[in-house]
């Protein structure tokens, strides 16, 4: 075992700083990627079926519980096999990096999901039926007065404003 010397973390400091790039892109993709899954979810929960609701459940619950390394394992090894097995796709060429991208997006669009309808349901009810009442459509309704609010939400959440 090395002992620690603080010299050696200028040493490869700048070597680090040559995959900064693809380390943004990964970033960048899976909040993109899974804020859109995450929406999905959110809404499956909030206003889905008894059988989405059960199916958001279930996949919120197993992706919030497993470990990040064990998912990068089963999507790095898993689905190459599964999608070869089951529809003669190879994608075992593929650069690594997606594999990367999808663990993180299945993830994160877990947790984020639980934080979009959380966002979602603490605008009070009262808002939609309001704005429904005086003639707007579901879809103005939400658009216009539900998720300014729930925006406004999140942003306190994220500490964003």
């Amino acid at each position: 075992m090395r002992p620690f010397s603080p010299l050696y973390i200028p040493k490869v400091f700048f070597e680090l700083l040559t995959s900064f790039p693809v380390t943004v892109l990964m970033l960048v993709g899976s909040v993109i990627f899974g804020s859109l899954l995450g929406f999905v979810l959110a809404r499956a929960k909030i206003s889905g079926g008894k059988i989405s609701k059960i199916l958001a459940d279930a996949y919120i619950g197993v992706m919030r519980c497993t470990p990040p390394i064990v998912l990068l394992f089963i999507v790095y090894y898993g689905l190459p096999e599964l999608l070869l097995s089951t529809a003669g796709i190879d994608i075992n060429n593929v650069n690594k990096g997606v594999f990367v991208l999808v663990t993180y997006t299945l993830l994160y669009g877990a947790t984020i999901s639980e934080i979009m309808r959380s966002a979602y349901e603490s605008v009070d009810k009262g808002q939609w039926e309001a704005a429904v009442s005086i003639g707007l459509s579901p879809f103005q309704a939400f658009y216009r007065i539900m998720l300014p609010q729930a925006t406004a939400v999140l942003c306190r959440i994220f500490a964003i404003f």
